[in-house]
């Protein structure tokens, strides 16, 4: 698997076009997780146009485990850092609430075949709650976030964060 930081890739077409102007102030981990949102992004509209089970479930296990090393790396190191700060009591929240959301609808896809037609709708699902995700966090969650700790704090948090991901992903089937 590449390393999470080498990948910055064009978003999807529609919804997500316009989040990427929120993320080009972002810096140190807010950059690393949009450019992480554009990945998984442009895996999803991939999935969704996928026929073959084969290539799905192949395309799946990738999605899977970006997104839940993410959301999950997120929970073990961002969020901690914003704790102390009564600012981000709503960002907290939300993120715990959204988060455990999309881990929801990730094991609905699980309870799938990936030959059934049922399988693009479940897909599908996860595209519209991972798209309403990231523009809260790219357009709100972020900027906040990083005006709380500031761009050195954000920059640390960048090696942190990709620490906390591998741990995450070594656990992922």
């Amino acid at each position: 698997m590449p390393h999470p930081n080498e990948h910055a890739v064009a978003s999807r077409a529609g919804t997500l076009g316009p989040v990427s102007t929120h993320s080009q102030s972002l810096t140190g981990v807010f950059r690393l997780l949009a450019e992480q949102h554009r990945q998984v992004a442009r895996l999803l509209q991939r999935a969704e146009r996928c026929a073959d089970a084969s290539e799905r479930q192949t395309l799946w296990i990738e999605i899977r485990r970006q997104l839940l090393s993410h959301e999950r790396g997120e929970v073990l190191e961002l969020y901690p850092a914003l704790e102390g700060y009564d600012a981000a009591r709503d960002i907290i929240a939300q993120h715990t609430r959204q988060a455990e959301e999309l881990e929801s609808v990730i094991n609905e896809v699980e309870e799938v075949d990936y030959t059934s037609d049922v399988w693009t709708a479940r897909v599908q699902d996860v595209v519209a709650l991972f798209e309403e995700h990231v523009e809260e966090e790219e357009a709100d969650f972020f900027p906040r976030a990083q005006d709380i700790l500031g761009e050195q704090t954000s920059a640390e948090l960048e090696e942190r964060f990709i620490g906390a991901q591998r741990q995450v992903l070594n656990t992922l089937l």
